[in-house]
């Protein structure tokens, strides 16, 4: 299996062990995370095989969980979670050179703005702004003026339909 559908398979294991632990937004929180792998149809350019059919079933397995109604509160409170992901690419740079770090908001708030930060000691400080396409993406583009390490991450605050939500940390290496 790719390791996408085994995340995947992963994921509808574990929000079903926390939906009966009673921690539904937990839950939800794992679904969305596993449903942002997927942009498009699974494996769609791939010819008709097993893999294809396995990891499309996974796909409509993880959206009927999320959509089932089985989260009790967290769907009663109108919370509905998010999935951020993130990418740092390249992850080292020579001084001078620029990367980015580019990710999708799921579900999509075409419009609202995500916030990239940087920790600077034991706090994150505001780096730049910048708004979510149609399908979710956001990218920033850095160039950092020193050598180090830096860490990133992007933070989107809530909206009235869904709490806010941020990404793991991605470190950047500049030498």
């Amino acid at each position: 299996m790719i390791p996408d559908a085994e995340a995947v398979a992963e994921a509808i294991s574990r929000a079903g062990d926390l939906r009966r632990t009673g921690e539904p937004k937990q839950a939800l929180a794992v679904i969305a995370e596993a449903l942002a792998l997927w942009r498009g149809p699974a494996l769609a350019a791939a010819d008709p095989s097993p893999t294809v059919g396995r990891a499309t079933a996974l796909r409509a397995a993880a959206s009927s969980t999320r959509n089932s109604g089985d989260f009790g509160q967290a769907r009663e409170l109108g919370e509905q979670a998010m999935a951020m992901s993130a990418y740092l690419t390249p992850a080292a740079i020579k001084l001078g050179a620029s990367t980015l770090v580019y990710g999708y908001l799921n579900p999509p708030h075409a419009g609202t703005t995500a916030y990239l930060q940087r920790r600077s000691g034991t706090t994150w400080v505001a780096v730049t702004t910048g708004k979510q396409t149609a399908n979710g993406k956001y990218a920033f583009s850095i160039k950092p003026t020193a050598r180090g390490s830096y860490t990133y991450r992007v933070v989107w605050l809530a909206a009235a339909d869904h709490q806010g939500t941020r990404t793991a940390s991605k470190v950047l290496t500049v030498s």
